[in-house]
């Protein structure tokens, strides 16, 4: 949902890590999540797609900052997943 959201790395990474320990994660299957984890961290390392937010929770904070200024004397209801 935020591009460049570094969790999406590691939950690949733990996908990969669960695949492995069940035995399902061989040959061709196994260099794919390598490759795919060493192009994830290669693009974070060499691009600015991470710059701006990390999270979506650290967009809708600051989404909230840009609307109501100071939150620390703010009340906001935070409805949706």
């Amino acid at each position: 949902m935020i591009i460049g959201e570094r969790q999406v790395l590691g939950q690949v990474r733990n996908a990969f890590s669960v695949s492995a320990a069940e035995g399902y994660s061989k040959g061709p299957l196994s260099r794919l999540f390598h490759q795919a984890l060493r192009v994830g961290r290669r693009v974070h390392r060499e691009t600015e797609i991470s710059k701006h937010s990390r999270s979506i929770s650290q967009a809708a904070v600051e989404l909230a900052r840009g609307i109501s200024g100071d939150l620390s004397i703010s009340r906001i209801l935070v409805i949706g997943a």
